[in-house]
């Protein structure tokens, strides 16, 4: 009130605020300066490029994100760094599947039976999405355990292995199966445990036709692209007292597995349209 006051004191008659400048102009010239230092280091932050350059703080990330539409994103951690060699019988795995499937099919599909193993925790910890709450400033924290394994041999046994294949595995086909095993396709990943030579004996044994499976590609296996992560997503929060509790939970729509295996065969199709767009890049580079 004494500010208004003494302003009409002064000769002020509007009630209204002054104009004021607004936020600083953006004209091309800042957007160069700050895509260069970018293009120059892609881990420079906003604040260093408010102290290097004449934007306010506020102008470089409405830059960056308006103008220049880029985003600041942590590096995907994968599991292995592939060879070329490694790369080049990834796409042809892939190409191979490919073929196969555009001449026979469904029926290609169902012939197919992948096999993998995990670990199966009596109590999986729910996920930091799962376990969020909404909660009043004076509400105790949330607390969640680590996960709790199963005692027992190790999964990446290759005599483990051999074992479920001659059992379990042969157990379930002469139950679930009417396709003959003489015309079934047995897939794994390329796990020591499935490279192991008691592991491929027992495969030839039992007369299998065997899917090759691209060089360290978890993201091209059923079991790790859908099964697994599904299972373990329903498991989770949930204590067991022993391993026959799991089985009564851990049953799957079987129309959920057919569209992994759609899943499957677009990644290869997305693999193979990669490898594609990456030859051709190559040869631009090279005769440009």
């Amino acid at each position: 009130m004494y500010k208004w006051y003494a302003r009409f004191l002064g000769g002020q008659q509007s009630i209204h605020d002054d104009k004021r400048s607004g936020r600083p102009n953006v004209t091309s010239n800042h957007v160069a300066v700050i895509k260069e230092l970018l293009n120059n280091d892609r881990r420079i932050t906003i604040r260093e490029i408010h102290e290097r350059s004449d934007c306010s703080f506020g102008t470089v990330h409405r830059i960056i994100h308006n103008k220049l539409n880029m985003r600041r994103l942590c590096a995907r951690w994968i599991p292995k760094m592939l060879t070329d060699e490694q790369k080049v019988e990834s796409v042809r795995c892939c190409n191979q599947f490919l073929r196969r499937f555009h001449r026979e099919g469904e029926r290609f599909l169902r012939r197919i039976v992948t096999v993998d193993e995990t670990w199966i925790s009596l109590y999986e910890s729910e996920t930091n999405s799962q376990s969020s709450m909404w909660k009043t400033p004076g509400s105790p924290s949330s607390k969640k355990f680590k996960s709790a394994h199963l005692q027992g041999n190790r999964c990446s046994s290759s005599s483990l292995t051999s074992t479920i294949l001659r059992r379990d595995l042969m157990r379930a086909m002469r139950k679930r199966r009417a396709t003959k095993i003489a015309d079934t396709i047995f897939h794994h990943d390329n796990a020591p445990s499935h490279r192991a030579a008691e592991s491929q004996y027992t495969i030839r044994k039992l007369g299998f036709e065997v899917l090759e499976h691209p060089p360290y590609s978890p993201d091209l296996a059923p079991c790790d692209l859908f099964l697994f992560p599904t299972l373990k997503n329903v498991l989770r929060g949930e204590h067991f007292d022993d391993v026959d509790e799991l089985y009564l939970v851990s049953e799957i729509n079987n129309g959920s597995y057919f569209n992994s295996f759609m899943s499957w065969i677009n990644r290869c199709k997305k693999m193979c349209f990669l490898s594609r767009r990456v030859f051709r890049e190559g040869l631009g580079a090279c005769f440009g």
